[in-house]
């Protein structure tokens, strides 16, 4: 005897099976530097002034074990210098000087040059007296430090001295020096009319200026593009005033004041200058910062000339300045190829108009008027091209462009849009005068063949048109209310393989919007199987034949007719035929074998639990529900079928079922 579990008559639905049903997914930000702020790196080479040129010293180690490289003397009773271990693995110079008067020496000739800067760096290895100033730097008037450890000094060469001269200055004292090194400081900077009256002075501080004669000194370095805009930051500590920056030329120069200095430069040369610009100028310069503004955008005409005196884009404190006269082509662009063909984004930016005119932005292929403030725009069509474009709209035109972003709606792809009119917003998909046929399509997820779906969606706004709700099974057509919000509106549907469902306009001019699409599983699916001896008494080929279960009830006398959803033929002495039980809420489909024991009101009165009487009829049609329509019986006997609970609750008041405990009485003449 078969054993048949029929399934719960409660209405349940399975998980959300629709992603980004509420079109609320929105990407990141794919615009570069979208403030147009300083966001390249500092250019200037050497900009706080300390970076050095090659070294001047031979053997300021004494590697060698030796004086290589240095001349050596001594006077007085002084002890000539000689090489000496550093107590390290290494070796440096003993320098001593004699008990009364005598002292010696080591030096390299030709080291310094009149008027440039150096860093001298040594380090002082043991000292007898552990006194500071007992060694000297011939002739330069500056503090040698003497005790154990590294020191750094930083001097201008002397015309009086241009030898690297180390020298004992005090009796009874010995020192070990080694790791000598002098290098000239201010590399990459050209110094002019420095010397006679003018300074440039490099040192631990920064770039020290001075001017008392007529003749105006400077520092330069060639680092801007002409073509370019640039932000210029200048650390500054005044002294008398008078130092300036010059960027365009004579008329162009700007007084640097005490402290950070920061300017905003459209050059016209290729140098930035710091110069003393009076008789009494006088100040350090500390730092300077150089930084390309716009990286990420270009600036173009639309025929590959050069921009103009009426047409420019410049890089200002806030944001991009676009001006453009009304004259025909070429057009002035601002772009960033940052758009993906086939996308739909969000655009936002801010506006401020000087005067008259309007711009207009293009996202991919479709182009927009900006308005003065923030402006917000859906792109209605999927890009056609991967660049976001400015460009001037109409009349003459000066505007600051900011906060640029865009962002990929949809990001992950879980919409297609198909025919005009169809846009994504930030939390709804909108018709607007949508043709006939356009529709939003959710790809998400795939509904199972003949299982049974229920949908659900909001119209958060229909001014005008109608919509569906269609699979490859057939249309769902609804009726939402116009010029008003409509909210919970369900719709059930079979599931036939496909991949997704899509939402139809039905109306020409539709204009409206969907969101917040939720399909889930509708009611509960139980797959079972029965096994009966068939394929010994079959007439039908294996591969052509099709099996018709019949399940009359002896309650009710009813039949219910399916053909199995898979037959697994052969399995030993039997066939396998499997089908699927469903809940009172789901649609049966029982050429597809599923089947539902559950009238139409819910209830188990048309196929009761019990015994049942089955069939199995082999046929060549894949859809005949008519036994009298078969080829012929392959089996027949006895089924017991009951509810997922194991009992006959679920039946109504009116139904009477067999009680074996009742006492029957048999009567006969």
């Amino acid at each position: 005897m078969l054993q048949i579990l029929s399934t719960s008559n409660e209405t349940s639905t399975g998980t959300e099976l629709v992603q980004n049903g509420n079109f609320s997914e929105i990407g990141s930000d794919l615009v570069t530097n979208g403030d147009f702020s300083a966001e390249g790196i500092n250019l200037v080479d050497n900009p706080n002034f300390t970076d050095t040129g090659s070294e001047l010293i031979t053997n300021g180690d004494f590697a060698t074990g030796d004086m290589t490289g240095w001349s050596v003397g001594s006077s007085g009773d002084g002890v000539t210098p000689t090489a000496v271990s550093d107590g390290s693995g290494g070796y440096g110079a003993l320098i001593s000087n004699g008990v009364t008067s005598g002292n010696s020496y080591i030096t390299q000739n030709s080291v310094f040059e009149e008027g440039k800067s150096y860093k001298v760096s040594y380090r002082i290895v043991s000292n007898s007296l552990p006194l500071t100033n007992f060694l000297t730097l011939e002739d330069y008037d500056v503090a040698i430090p003497s005790t154990v450890g590294t020191h750094d000094i930083f001097v201008v060469g002397l015309s009086t001295e241009l030898r690297a001269v180390f020298k004992r200055a005090s009796a009874n004292t010995n020192i070990v020096i080694t790791d000598i090194s002098i290098k000239e400081l201010g590399a990459d900077w050209t110094v002019t009319n420095a010397g006679v009256g003018n300074i440039v002075q490099f040192n631990e501080n920064g770039a020290y200026l001075k001017r008392t004669v007529s003749s105006a000194t400077e520092i330069t370095q060639s680092v801007y593009d002409i073509t370019k805009n640039y932000k210029v930051v200048i650390d500054y500590s005044d002294v008398s005033g008078g130092v300036s920056i010059e960027a365009n030329g004579d008329l162009s120069r700007t007084s640097l004041s005490e402290g950070v200095n920061t300017f905003y430069i459209a050059p016209s040369s290729v140098d930035i200058k710091i110069i003393c610009t009076n008789n009494t100028a006088e100040g350090t310069v500390n730092s300077v910062s150089v930084q390309e503004l716009g990286e990420g955008w270009s600036v173009t005409m639309s025929d590959g000339s050069a921009t103009t005196s009426l047409k420019y884009v410049e890089f200002v404190e806030t944001g991009a300045r676009f001006v453009s006269d009304v004259t025909a082509a070429p057009y002035l662009y601002l772009a960033q190829s940052t758009l993906s063909s086939g996308k739909l984004y969000k655009f936002t930016c801010n506006v401020a108009y000087t005067g008259t005119g309007v711009i207009k932005v293009y996202v991919g292929g479709e182009s927009t008027s900006l308005i003065e403030g923030v402006n917000t725009i859906y792109s209605s069509l999927p890009t056609t091209a991967n660049t976001l474009r400015f460009l001037r709209n109409a009349d003459d035109v000066d505007c600051i462009i900011s906060n640029v972003t865009i962002q990929e709606l949809d990001p992950n792809g879980y919409w297609t849009l198909v025919g005009s009119g169809l846009t994504i917003g930030e939390d709804k998909g909108i018709y607007t005068d949508a043709g006939v046929g356009s529709y939003f399509k959710n790809t998400s997820f795939v509904v199972v063949d003949g299982k049974t779906y229920r949908g659900s969606f909001d119209i958060p706004e229909l001014t005008e048109g109608g919509l569906s709700w269609q699979t490859a099974l057939g249309t769902v057509s609804i009726s939402p209310n116009y010029g008003a919000a409509d909210t919970g509106l369900t719709f059930d549907f079979v599931g036939d393989g496909s991949t997704g469902i899509k939402c139809i306009g039905t109306t020409l001019d539709n204009t409206s919007a969907i969101t917040n699409l939720s399909v889930k599983l509708l009611g509960t699916y139980d797959d079972q199987s029965i096994y009966v001896t068939a394929a010994d008494v079959q007439t039908i080929a294996q591969a052509s034949v099709y099996y018709l279960v019949e399940l009359t009830s002896m309650g009710s006398k009813n039949s219910l007719y399916f053909l199995p959803s898979s037959v697994v033929p052969n399995n030993g002495r039997y066939t396998k035929l499997n089908f699927t039980v469903i809940s009172k809420d789901a649609l049966p489909q029982p050429t597809v074998g599923i089947i539902s024991f559950y009238d139409s009101v819910g209830g188990f009165d048309t196929y009761p639990m019990g015994f049942y009487e089955f069939r199995i009829y082999e046929q060549t049609s894949s859809t005949n529900l008519d036994p009298l329509l078969a080829t012929g019986l392959l089996e027949k006997g006895f089924a017991f079928v009951r509810d997922f609970s194991g009992n006959m609750q679920e039946l109504t008041d009116g139904f009477k079922e067999y009680n074996p405990t009742l006492t029957q009485y048999v009567y006969s003449k």
